[in-house]
């Protein structure tokens, strides 16, 4: 995640510490973890705030048999580190009594859960997040060995098909998740849900499916903290979500003349934020000026916003426009030279270029983060062929 959403990192606050030794919770609001847990001499407990944690207990065992209890006045998540170092995550309702058995061997854990089936459903997110970091481990390593072959790019792009694969079929079996269970908080961790600390889906490009989960869970738990935060995160995002008209502002060309937003009323236009710095971005320029030489003359332009002016550069203006020059950007270029400062980030609210808004003659948001064939292919819908 982007943000430290749901508390995964965050500095702990001591709360309690202390073990009742009761077989089930001291009252209808408590809630009991008992673990069996081969290899593991200690277990801190830490309750998962929307973006902070609090500790609560810790336990230790020499045999790897465990018993915490708890008040709970509310259904809580909560994360458990084994050992001080594995992590598994897990979720209870006042009354609950959840119980925990696995072995722990180094950095491989296997266990099983009982007793709440929204830590069964996190388990499953875990392990579809174990299953796919063990395949991008392969693919990297294949593509480490094949550095210095013939072959290698061949290596490299059927690697990068796979990962796609994974990607695709992640995404696929997340959304089947998200939308079969609309009441399930779990479905927060769904969405936010990690392949190699590459999110699968995202707010910006994935914002229906965040709005309508988000719908869900606020009528379903509407006095829970996760849902509020999720339903926060929406709202502050309708203002660019596909469908909304793009927010106006100005900027200076090269040559010191004001253009808007507003002035490209009429024509489809590619709202393209880059910089100079930005590798990923100077590496996609060549995706755009292929849209523009094809389409330009059927109405479509694109508009490049800078983002570049950061402290480290010693002429922001010079590298933009060399920039300009060197990747032969013909389009109108428009910045206010203050790198991440720039005026045009909190109104379109992004956190990493390159960053893109496909606008309508209307001024509305049609596609965002259009990138390689997947901007061609939206073009030629639009415009045929």
């Amino acid at each position: 995640m982007k943000k430290i959403f749901l508390g995964i990192i965050a500095a702990a606050t001591l709360a309690s510490c202390g073990n009742t030794g009761n077989d089930t919770p001291a009252n209808e609001n408590g809630v009991v973890i008992t673990a069996n847990m081969t290899n593991v001499t200690e277990i801190i407990v830490n309750r998962m705030e929307p973006q902070d944690v609090v500790a609560m207990d810790t336990v230790t065992s020499e045999n790897g048999q465990f018993e915490i209890s708890f008040d709970a006045d509310a259904p809580q998540f909560y994360t458990l580190y084994l050992n001080d170092d594995m992590r598994l995550t897990m979720y209870a309702e006042p009354g609950d009594v959840v119980s925990l058995e696995g072995t722990l061997e180094g950095q491989d854990m296997e266990y099983t859960v009982e007793g709440s089936q929204p830590s069964k459903d996190l388990k499953m997110l875990s392990d579809l997040s174990g299953e796919a970091m063990d395949l991008v481990q392969e693919l990297n390593q294949k593509i480490g060995a094949a550095q210095q072959q013939e072959n290698f790019e061949q290596v490299r792009e059927e690697a990068i098909a796979q990962y796609d694969s994974l990607l695709t079929a992640t995404q696929e079996k997340l959304e089947t998740f998200i939308r079969e269970n609309p009441e399930n908080l779990v479905t927060i961790f769904a969405l936010y849900h990690q392949i190699a600390g590459q999110p699968v889906f995202t707010i910006d490009d994935n914002f229906e499916l965040y709005a309508s989960a988000s719908e869900s869970l606020s009528a379903a738990h509407p006095d829970n903290k996760h849902a509020q935060y999720l339903a926060e995160e929406v709202e502050s995002k309708k203002a660019v979500s596909v469908g909304a008209v793009a927010p106006d502002f100005t900027m200076m060309t090269p040559d010191g003349e004001e253009v808007s937003i507003s002035d490209f009323r009429g024509n489809y236009v590619l709202v393209d934020f880059w910089a100079a710095w930005c590798k990923p971005c100077r590496q996609e320029n060549p995706n755009v000026v292929a849209a523009y030489e094809k389409y330009n003359e059927y109405g479509f332009e694109v508009l490049g916003v800078s983002l570049d002016g950061l402290p480290n550069q010693k002429d922001p203006e010079a590298e933009w426009l060399m920039a300009i020059e060197n990747d032969g950007l013909t389009w109108t270029q428009v910045s206010d030279l203050k790198g991440w400062q720039t005026a045009a980030r909190p109104l379109y609210m992004f956190n990493s270029i390159p960053h893109s808004v496909l606008l309508d003659p209307e001024g509305k948001i049609v596609a965002k983060n259009l990138r390689g064939e997947k901007l061609q292919e939206k073009l030629a819908e639009i415009y045929g062929g």
